[in-house]
């Protein structure tokens, strides 16, 4: 997979380290790409409440495509999930 500084990524699978300098994932985690190590690893920012940041490896997360906006547009990320509780309520998913 071919990334780059900027680009957003997302976990595919959970990856956790005892390593102070990496970023463990839980799937679904995304993450915002800061820097690239090497082939295999990349440093990143997770995008949330708690913006940890640090190294992982690419094998774990897959590229996400953010669209485009126009001026005065904005992008949301839904941090958990929320169900429809009423008939014009909008569901939301992580």
């Amino acid at each position: 997979m071919t990334v780059q500084v900027g680009d957003y990524v997302k976990a595919s699978f959970d990856f956790s380290s005892d390593e102070v300098s990496d970023l463990s994932l839980s799937y679904g985690d995304l993450v915002r790409i800061t820097d690239i190590l090497d082939t295999n690893w990349a440093s990143g920012e997770k995008i949330g409440l708690n913006c940890q940041s640090g190294n992982f490896p690419l094998a774990y997360v897959e590229r996400v495509t953010i669209p485009s906006t126009h001026v005065g547009q904005k992008i949301f990320l839904a941090l958990q999930d929320f169900p429809a509780e009423q008939n014009d309520d909008l569901e939301i998913k992580k």
